[in-house]
């Protein structure tokens, strides 16, 4: 299918765009002793990949959250893609922002629409009139939107109204009024 282009333009082709693609890539390449790839990111050959992107999570209508990213890598072969710089802001009924996950990269099911954010994870839910705010870091957490739940079973860390609390995971709903942290240590606070 032809895409609409200016006049005066011509279709690039696959061949000359990687070309064009791989020159910077290219560019900073040594000569030196190093062999691999200097980094996670220069290991990954994917068949797409997407650059500052936002994607909507929407049900009958309604946005229920946004998945923003630096980088996203894909493949046709797989129904996960890779997510690098991601901030996930879940909304309430009246499009509020309810909390926020970010994290240093990510890994999203296409078939099971669940995220796994890991690398410095961290959710963050605004004080609402029921609760004060909280922020849990962990080193990854879960994300699943149909199953209306976002938890991890490695070691968190929550501060809540000037005092802090640790345990071995959490789990809560999304709509974070039922936050439990799993054997809570620690800190002052109770643990709900």
């Amino acid at each position: 299918m032809e895409t609409c282009r200016p006049p005066g333009t011509r279709r690039l082709a696959w061949p000359g765009f990687l070309c064009l693609s791989l020159l910077p890539a290219a560019a900073g390449c040594t000569t030196g002793g190093e062999e691999g790839p200097l980094t996670e990111l220069e290991e990954i050959a994917a068949d797409n990949v997407l650059y500052n992107i936002s994607i909507n999570f929407t049900r009958d209508g309604i946005q229920e959250g946004m998945l923003d990213a630096d980088t996203v890598y894909m493949w046709q072969d797989s129904t996960h893609q890779r997510i690098y710089g991601l901030t996930l802001t879940l909304f309430d009924e009246r499009g509020r922002a309810k909390g926020t996950v970010t994290a240093d990269a990510g890994r999203m099911s296409e078939v099971s629409q669940e995220l796994w954010a890991y690398g410095s994870a961290l959710l963050s839910v605004p004080a609402d009139e029921l609760n004060e705010a909280r922020e849990i870091e962990a080193e990854e957490l879960f994300f699943d939107l149909e199953a209306d739940r976002i938890w991890t079973h490695v070691p968190v860390r929550m501060e809540r109204g000037g005092c802090r609390v640790t345990g071995d995971g959490f789990q809560t709903d999304l709509s974070f009024n039922d936050l439990r942290i799993d054997a809570p240590k620690e800190g002052g606070c109770d643990e709900s």
